[in-house]
């Protein structure tokens, strides 16, 4: 995937989007929330960032990882 770079700001994770790039992601993460057995990965070690970038920080090499996320309940 093009147009997405996480982007570690100490102590915080960014992630820049293009637009493109934020509607995917964004149909991902709906996907993933729906159900508790689906996991998504999506690699995005060495991508440039997008253009214009804000990223102050070197470019990690970090992925993507969308999953459900069940509260334990009391």
């Amino acid at each position: 995937m093009t147009g997405a770079v996480p982007i570690d700001n100490n102590p915080w994770f960014v992630l820049e989007l293009n637009a493109e790039a934020a509607f995917t992601i964004t149909g991902l993460w709906m996907l993933a929330a729906r159900s508790r057995r689906t996991l998504i990965h999506l690699p995005l070690r060495g991508k440039p960032p997008p253009e214009p970038s804000l990223a102050t920080a070197p470019v990690g090499e970090l992925d993507l990882v969308l999953s459900h996320y069940v509260a334990s309940g009391a």
